[in-house]
């Protein structure tokens, strides 16, 4: 369902933008040269003051940012280099190599298991 606005609401509409811009032609003011070049130089001045300002504060930002990695570096060297080293053990020596001793084995060889007796314990494990 649509809702429909009544023409008297466009006509209004219609005439107060027509008053407004109206009026805005018949309340303008003449300025003179000197006036317009005033209000030029003071928005120049402006600009250039907002300028400065943002540059002043960029570069501080850029200098403390440099300064804060300088601190830390120094502090990370001196921490480095003040370590006591003194208490902590020394690494231990490799130990020498062992004489290995030979010992002369002047057994005769022989069986295991004597054959005879193996012989005689043959028989099927598997329960057969």
């Amino acid at each position: 369902m649509r809702v429909r606005i009544p023409r008297f609401f466009w006509t209004l509409i219609l005439a107060g933008l027509v008053g407004f811009s109206l009026s805005g032609c018949l309340t303008r003011e003449e300025y003179s040269q000197e006036d317009i070049q005033a209000l030029i130089d003071a928005e120049v001045e402006k600009k250039i003051d907002q300028f400065t300002s943002t540059k002043l504060e960029r570069c501080r930002e850029e200098l403390i940012a440099e300064a804060s990695q300088m601190a830390d570096s120094i502090l990370i060297d001196e921490a480095y280099f003040e370590r006591d080293t003194l208490l902590r053990p020394g690494k231990p020596e490799k130990p020498e190599k062992p004489v290995i001793k030979i010992l002369k084995d002047t057994t005769a060889l022989r069986p295991l298991f004597d054959p005879r007796k193996v012989a005689g314990n043959e028989r099927d494990t598997t329960g057969k």
